[in-house]
């Protein structure tokens, strides 16, 4: 398993399904374990979001881990930049495990040989692996294990959890439509053309 998650790519197809099937074994979304017990998370959020820092912290919780939060707010942003390696050290010491949030770019900007804990990506403009793999658990569950029956359609900007829905479909075989406006062509009252992937 890979150190960093920042991408469905950092996880290949063969931990992307381990991650699914794990995901798929938990009995109750509630169930507690001792994964975390007497380890700490730190949350780095760019931006804020109230639903993404619930699901971290209530599943870092719920793996009997402490967290320690720093939202969008907070100085934190300026002084990684500036003493990137001091504070990695700093933050490597003390915390287990990273939760980033909202930071655009974070797969190219990281130095993945300097930091020494796990980052994962809780979501960016450019990738929300978290989320797609939730979605491809629920997929499976829903077409009785038999993915080539889930037809996926995304309404919406384009975001992290839609360049993570296309990369996931080098691991996963469910299909995945989107509307595209073709550029200058289409008026705005005319129904857009639905691109397959």
């Amino acid at each position: 398993m890979p150190r960093h998650v920042l991408t469905l790519n950092d996880l290949g197809e063969e931990g992307s399904w381990l991650l699914v099937q794990q995901a798929r074994g938990i009995p109750d979304a509630k169930s507690r374990t001792d994964f975390m017990t007497e380890r700490t998370a730190v949350l780095l959020f760019a931006q804020d979001s109230f639903a993404e820092r619930l699901c971290v912290s209530a599943a870092v919780r719920q793996m009997g881990g402490s967290l320690v939060f720093q939202g969008a707010t907070g100085g934190w942003k300026s002084e990684v930049e500036r003493y990137q390696r001091q504070m990695l050290a700093v933050i490597d010491y003390f915390v287990d495990c990273m939760y980033v949030y909202g930071i655009p770019g974070l797969a190219t900007s990281v130095d993945r040989d300097l930091v020494q804990f796990p980052i994962i990506n809780a979501g960016s403009p450019d990738a929300h692996p978290a989320h797609v793999l939730a979605d491809v658990a629920c997929m499976l569950r829903y077409t009785r294990d038999d993915l080539k029956k889930a037809r996926v359609g995304w309404l919406g900007c384009t975001n992290g959890t839609l360049f993570s829905l296309i990369e996931a479909l080098r691991y996963f075989p469910f299909s995945l439509r989107w509307p595209c406006r073709r550029w200058r062509t289409v008026p705005r009252w005319r129904p857009m053309p639905v691109i397959a992937a």
